[in-house]
């Protein structure tokens, strides 16, 4: 089992922030008239950010989800693969690791995955 490094961690998502804080400031214009469009800017900045960070703890985050039992003979299933999975996201999608199930009871006249 791999033990997530908490302080790598925060320095990625510190990396993420002060990327985003620059970006917005360099968008900021000195007239209050562009009022919606630094709103927008902020808005679609953060959304980015969210996607990032996201995806800073999901590459450290384990996936220690517990093996299911078999839904056609009810047998715990055992570990088959890790296979990446694309989720969407607001600000854009995200790779998460996940494990993959089949049914190893000799019995099990399915073998089904999961």
């Amino acid at each position: 089992m791999r033990k997530m490094d908490e302080e790598r961690l925060k320095e990625e998502l510190r990396k993420h922030a002060l990327g985003m804080v620059e970006r917005v400031a360099a968008k900021m214009p000195g007239s209050l008239r562009k009022f919606g469009e630094v709103e927008r800017a902020l808005k679609e900045e953060a959304e980015a950010l969210q996607a990032k960070c996201l995806q800073s703890w999901c590459d450290e985050a384990e996936d220690d989800s517990e093996a299911p039992l078999c839904p056609h003979c009810g047998g715990r299933m055992v570990q088959k693969e890790q296979r990446e999975k694309r989720v969407v996201c607001h600000g854009g999608d995200v790779a998460v690791r996940r494990k993959r199930w089949w049914c190893g009871w000799r019995r099990c006249t399915r073998r089904a995955t999961c």
